[in-house]
């Protein structure tokens, strides 16, 4: 047979479509200095992150306002300094209009609780007590996910107000660690890394729990360690780390992934309201910095496989 120019014009662009086109740099740093920035939360016009720039305090929880076009417009300051506590790992409560933050604090003697504040630092609460250690919050409008060790080994559980598990407590009851929960935005469906298939993988279940085995979904499996999963505002996507690589996002579905940014070690992405920009943390010469792209999925970096359709429905 005979290629004509256009046939080759067309398995071209459909080579592309396949295998994806090299991601575009389109990246700018957020923070500056010689200290350590991280896990970025975005609400609005503003992101917090906890970070160390104050040596006196350790880590504590910063925030900066962005401008539309994803850049830092006023000095960043921190919503509440205390001396005596390590916090990190901050996220907004939804409904609050950028006023309320949860985030860790580890206390003496090495429990980690999650605590709630206004940004501007005049109302502090404990959000969960005991000697469990729960970590990574996702607050919803009427709810909280953690991890917490509170079963025995990392497990997720939902949160009532009051610091109480909702309903049988923990959504995931596996041997295996699962860690670092993330609510879809209609809140039907939780995002979470779990290494019960031999190393990090991106999972999915309903809000029901993984006792709803028919709606229990690995959305990854490769080799490479996957954490800190991110839904999209839209619901479209689901942005996470893989180890190596840099910040990915994979359809909802696991039906493809797309490449966001450059870093191998980029982590802890965070979507803008509008889902047209992400935030991340990318860590570099023994210091870490927040960082924005508007590099957001457009062409597919890996079809979907057989395999991976299987790894869907285990």
């Amino acid at each position: 047979m005979i290629e004509t120019t256009s046939s080759k014009v067309a398995i071209a662009a459909l080579a592309i479509l396949l295998l994806g086109s090299p991601a575009c740099a389109d990246e700018w740093q957020l923070t500056t200095g010689s200290n350590w920035n991280d896990d970025p939360e975005w609400c609005g016009d503003s992101i917090v992150f906890h970070s160390d720039r104050d040596p006196s305090i350790d880590f504590d929880i910063w925030k900066v306002e962005i401008d539309s076009t994803g850049h830092g417009v006023d000095e960043i300051f921190c919503c509440k300094r205390d001396a005596s506590h390590v916090d990190s790992s901050p996220t907004w409560e939804h409904g609050s209009g950028g006023t309320f933050v949860f985030f860790e604090r580890q206390i003496p003697g090495g429990v980690t609780q999650i605590c709630g504040m206004t940004t501007s630092g005049s109302a502090v609460i404990t959000a969960t007590d005991g000697d469990h250690a729960d970590h990574a919050p996702d607050r919803s409008s009427g709810h909280m996910l953690v991890h917490s060790d509170r079963n025995g080994n990392d497990d997720i559980v939902w949160i009532d107000h009051g610091g109480e598990p909702h309903g049988s407590g923990s959504l995931t009851a596996d041997p295996a660690a699962d860690r670092y929960p993330f609510w879809s935005p209609d809140e039907q469906w939780v995002a979470f890394a779990s290494d019960r298939s031999g190393n990090w993988d991106i999972w999915v279940m309903s809000a029901d729990g993984e006792s709803d085995s028919l709606n229990l979904r690995q959305v990854t499996d490769t080799p490479e360690n996957e954490t800190r999963p991110a839904w999209s505002p839209t619901g479209e996507y689901i942005a996470f780390a893989r180890e190596g690589t840099g910040i990915v996002a994979a359809d909802a579905w696991g039906r493809g992934e797309y490449a966001v940014t450059s870093g191998p070690d980029d982590s802890s992405p965070t979507w803008s309201d509008d889902a047209s920009m992400l935030a991340f943390s990318r860590p570099s010469g023994g210091n870490c910095h927040i960082w924005v792209t508007d590099q957001l999925p457009e062409s597919p970096v890996e079809k979907t496989s057989w395999g991976r359709l299987k790894a869907m429905y285990r």
